[in-house]
């Protein structure tokens, strides 16, 4: 009987692919959606709504320490949805810029660190540092300036909607503190950040409910019980570029336009926000694969990231 040989991207993949010792599993049922619990005064808190989203329900260690790049991958995959090429590219750059192995352990407020290089000015939901140094605290004034303009579409809003509303952010944030960055990881940050968000909290169509960002930024809560439910391999790395140029895209001569650069299209977020060495990130594909994921999906869009192929959807 012939055989068609398969092709080398095929063997590739099922290269990646190995024997898991256990199967990271989204179960729309997890008592964890339930269990909410704010943290208490000894726990560790990031800037990121959705790490500590996560650590609120148990789905990371309710302290914010003790984590590893696996560990949260796993998390943002049982909790969001997330796939893990993702979040496994996003927290390996924090590693990379900040000189620690692949392998290092951290907590949350490693997250925010300067030496990540992933914390910026023209936050959603946060102070600058420069005006607050503990950027792991929510601010209510930052975060209604974006709001109240989702408000104004709601119950439902799209991507080109958050953007439209983190422009009018962005105005209002100027006026106020002329001196704020906004470079182009700002910009690349801020998009991808959106794109997370509607890719995870939204339907498959790309809305999402207003309601479910209230909860989400405001208590840093699942907003399972307003009905919202986690679907697998949200937020590829395709989808949060290619949603992330349609936010910058809803007002380009404010989002786009960064101080030291422009960040317009897909290539350009993932310049903004991945290492200078792109094959620094070579060793993601062993995480991934060690983390125990089983699909040959995560496997797929690195590939194409890395080899320039990398399809996007807008």
């Amino acid at each position: 009987m012939n055989s068609t040989p398969w092709s080398r991207t095929t063997l590739w993949l099922l290269a990646c692919l190995g024997v898991a010792t256990a199967v990271p599993t989204l179960d729309i049922n997890d008592a964890r959606f339930t269990q909410f619990m704010p943290p208490g005064p000894d726990d560790v808190r990031s800037s990121c709504p959705g790490l500590n989203t996560l650590a609120n329900h148990g789905f990371l260690p309710r302290d914010g320490r003790g984590l590893n790049i696996s560990t949260l991958m796993v998390a943002a995959f049982e909790g969001f949805g997330v796939s893990p090429e993702t979040s496994g590219l996003i927290t390996l750059s924090g590693l990379i810029a900040s000189n620690k192995p692949p392998s290092e352990m951290f907590s949350l407020a490693a997250v925010h660190s300067a030496d990540w290089q992933i914390e910026h000015d023209y936050s959603l939901s946060r102070k600058d540092r420069s005006e607050d140094p503990n950027v792991a605290r929510f601010d209510n004034e930052t975060w209604q300036a974006t709001f109240r303009e989702l408000l104004k579409k709601s119950p439902i809003v799209s991507a080109y909607d958050f953007g439209k509303a983190k422009a009018a952010s962005v105005i209002e944030h100027r006026m106020r503190r002329p001196n704020a960055t906004y470079d182009v990881k700002a910009a690349g940050n801020s998009a991808t950040e959106i794109a997370k968000v509607m890719n995870t909290l939204g339907n498959l169509d790309g809305w999402v409910r207003v309601e479910y960002l209230e909860t989400f930024f405001e208590q840093e809560k699942f907003p399972y019980d307003l009905g919202w439910r986690p679907h697998r391999y949200a937020a590829d790395i395709g989808s949060v570029l290619g949603i992330g140029a349609l936010t910058l895209g809803a007002a380009p001569e404010v989002l786009s336009e960064a101080s030291n650069g422009r960040v317009v299209l897909p290539t350009d977020i993932i310049s903004a926000i991945s290492p200078r060495n792109m094959t620094a990130i070579w060793p993601l594909r062993q995480i991934i694969r060690d983390a125990g994921f089983d699909s040959l999906a995560p496997f797929d869009e690195l590939f194409r990231l890395m080899s320039g192929r990398l399809q996007v959807i807008y």
